[in-house]
């Protein structure tokens, strides 16, 4: 399924890398992570893209994942990409938005929040698993759009900003990099809720 997704600025990427989305789920349940991997290390002929940003007329993806494509046949058709880039250009959003191609219907009208983690990448996870009570900004919105009947899972992602800070930026301790420990000191640090039960 696709989305539209409002491009910001993350932790740069080093030389030769690119970001790579793995699923954390067995670790945070929904949850997926998307770290700086070098270009040069990966099986291209098992690489998917995820999200894609407009040149001029072309869409040019820059968020990937391993394994199989996500788009149905005859959703990229090239009338639908002239379609989307066109009105991207013709409105001067470029650098503002992008397409995003996601697995949106696995929990449907789901609501999830992105947090950056400083030096290890990007958290998504379903909302009610985030402690943060900061403001949020929507990132991405799914195209089956709002619904006013129940606004709180419609479907969007967006960034959990930090209780008076101005960012979705938080940090670990641990120096065990795996994603097991960081997201155990993250619910130690009550950024993510501990699980119940």
């Amino acid at each position: 399924m696709l989305a539209v997704h409002r491009l910001h600025r993350h932790d740069l990427l080093p030389a030769g890398a690119v970001r790579l989305e793995s699923d954390i789920g067995n670790v945070l349940p929904g949850a997926k992570l998307t770290s700086p991997a070098p270009f040069a290390g990966l099986d291209l002929t098992r690489l998917r893209a995820l999200t894609y940003r407009v040149e001029g007329n072309n869409l040019v993806p820059y968020e990937f994942a391993e394994g199989e494509g996500l788009a149905s046949a005859g959703t990229l058709t090239p009338e639908f990409v002239a379609e989307f880039t066109g009105l991207i250009g013709e409105k001067g959003l470029a650098g503002i938005f992008a397409l995003e191609i996601g697995e949106f219907t696995i929990n449907p009208r789901q609501r999830y929040t992105e947090i950056e983690i400083d030096g290890i990448g990007t958290l998504v996870a379903p909302r009610d698993s985030i402690a943060l009570s900061g403001p949020s900004t929507v990132t991405s919105w799914d195209v089956r759009g709002y619904n006013p009947e129940n606004s709180d899972n419609d479907g969007s992602t967006c960034y959990q900003a930090i209780a008076n800070k101005n960012t979705h930026k938080v940090f670990t301790n641990s120096l065990d990099k795996s994603s097991r420990s960081v997201i155990g000191d993250l619910v130690n640090q009550g950024v993510i809720k501990r699980a119940q039960g």
